[in-house]
């Protein structure tokens, strides 16, 4: 190979790496600003603040907002009730819980850390993200 034909390729390959690098991050950065969900009591409200500030929202996916390393929680709310929501988030391993396929450094992190209070809003918070697939009672 020419010493001109080494430049061209090392020049394409930065330009290649530079832009692989900035693409993944912009896909899989959550969005800047998230619409505040509808949810059903103070509780859920402050807990979605708790969702927020612990940037969940960087791994899981509610409603196409979101990351998507985690698993999506529409409709969680459906799917787990509020005692299993909150042994999983204070599980000191929540693998053992909900074993995860993820690599290590994917998969979910415990939440032990969080006051009882936080907690328990961040378990309201998700109990309120109810399945979107039946509608309501009179709405047919």
């Amino acid at each position: 190979m020419k010493k001109g034909e080494q430049a061209i390729w090392g020049v394409t390959a930065m330009i290649t790496a530079a832009a692989l690098y900035t693409g993944y991050f912009v896909y899989t950065a959550p969005p800047k600003e998230m619409p505040t969900f509808q949810v059903e009591s103070v509780e859920a409200s402050r807990g979605e603040m708790v969702y927020r500030k612990n940037s969940c929202s960087a791994c899981h996916k509610i409603w196409t907002l979101g990351g998507s390393r985690g698993g999506l929680l529409d409709g969680v709310g459906s799917r787990r009730d509020a005692e299993w929501l909150d042994r999983y988030l204070s599980a000191e391993d929540p693998q053992s819980i909900l074993p995860s396929t993820q690599k290590k450094i994917y998969q979910m992190p415990s939440f032990g850390y969080l006051s009882d209070e936080d907690r328990a809003d961040l378990v309201a918070f998700l109990s309120s993200l109810k399945s979107r697939e039946n509608p309501a009672e009179g709405e047919k």
